[in-house]
């Protein structure tokens, strides 16, 4: 009888697991009670060692009070400028799956902040290489994101490049080219074609090069050199050349670049037509019969040389190049009315 009583008093004893839970939520809901917000903030802030702890009691306490969170990313801060990496890191990741997509973006950027002070001042290369490792899963979290200032895609893109992250680091230069202007825009448009060109992405290093040769005046022939080899055989270079703002005789040798020497030449017969200036005038010859050799088409050369040999019967230089094409291109007939016309203007019987 007394071995029943004290089985059923034992059985009475017992606590379920449902119990137990609702006992330790609601001893949180009596410590957010006793505590308000300013008090907890200073005992946070004033913890030294159970950061572990410290972060486990927020972490629930926000599940009862689900609009703490922005207090806990304010106290994160707070904690990093004390240099309290540990326990500010420990509040994020909480954070790390807020529904609160701003606060939770926050948070992330603030922990890849916190990160790359630590890097820093870590000394030993183990721990550096455990804080860039979680600083490339922490960017590749993000760096879809459209970000919301300059300053936080530039913080992301030096992270990035810091971690080894190239393909981030070229999304968070994308978000860059937003904000900055004038030289500053230039700069930023030299690193998306570098990092765009390493990474192989052509269509946007392209992009970038175009920009470039567009307003980088001091240097856009070498930028459009670069992006010459880039261009598919097919691209409408007539199109391209009004995008870039080139001239008729860029546009030409774009033709050339690409093989497509009978675009060039009807170009350059055209240059040779309406340029004044004699010396220039001068080189469009010379170089549409350079295309045309190029092209291994002398008897053409030479047919356009005829047409404009008596304006150059006065330069000898020329007069050699000419008889020189003639006898190349088998026109023999060329160089001999050419000889007789030289031996006539000099008076020779």
């Amino acid at each position: 009888m007394l071995h029943q009583i004290a089985k059923t008093k034992k059985r009475k004893l017992v606590i379920t697991n449902l119990e137990i839970f609702l006992l330790f939520f609601s001893f949180l809901g009596i410590l957010f009670l006793l505590y308000p917000k300013e008090s907890l903030q200073k005992q946070v802030l004033a913890e030294k060692s159970n950061f572990d702890l410290t972060a486990i009691y927020l972490q629930n306490l926000m599940k009862l009070n689900p609009e703490d969170r922005e207090l806990i990313l304010v106290m994160a801060k707070t904690l990093y400028q004390q240099k309290k990496y540990d326990l500010a890191i420990n509040l994020l990741k909480i954070l790390d799956e807020n529904p609160d997509k701003k606060i939770a973006e926050d948070a992330i950027l603030l922990h890849i902040q916190i990160n790359n002070t630590r890097l820093e001042e870590e000394k030993n290369e183990l721990v550096s290489k455990k804080i860039k490792d979680e600083n490339s899963q922490l960017l590749k979290s993000i760096s879809y994101s459209k970000n919301r200032d300059k300053n936080t895609s530039k913080t992301l893109y030096h992270a990035a490049l810091t971690s080894g992250d190239k393909k981030s680091a070229l999304r968070f230069n994308k978000n860059i080219l937003d904000f900055v202007k004038e030289q500053e825009r230039i700069k930023w448009f030299k690193n998306y074609h570098y990092l765009a060109s390493e990474l192989n992405e052509i269509q946007e290093d392209i992009y970038a090069l175009k920009v470039l040769v567009k307003e980088d005046i001091n240097e856009s022939k070498l930028w459009l050199n670069t992006l010459i080899p880039l261009i598919a055989v097919d691209t409408n270079l007539e199109d391209l050349a009004t995008e870039l703002n080139l001239d008729k005789a860029t546009l030409a040798n774009l033709y050339i670049s690409k093989n497509r020497n009978i675009k060039a030449i009807v170009i350059y017969k055209q240059l040779y037509k309406d340029e004044k200036n004699l010396k220039k005038k001068k080189e469009i010859f010379i170089k549409t019969i350079d295309i045309y050799r190029a092209n291994n088409n002398s008897k053409s050369a030479a047919k356009f040389a005829k047409v404009y040999e008596d304006s150059y019967l006065k330069d000898p230089k020329m007069v050699s190049r000419l008889l020189k094409l003639y006898l190349e291109a088998g026109e023999a007939d060329f160089a001999k009315n050419l000889s007789l016309k030289i031996i006539k203007q000099k008076g020779i019987k």
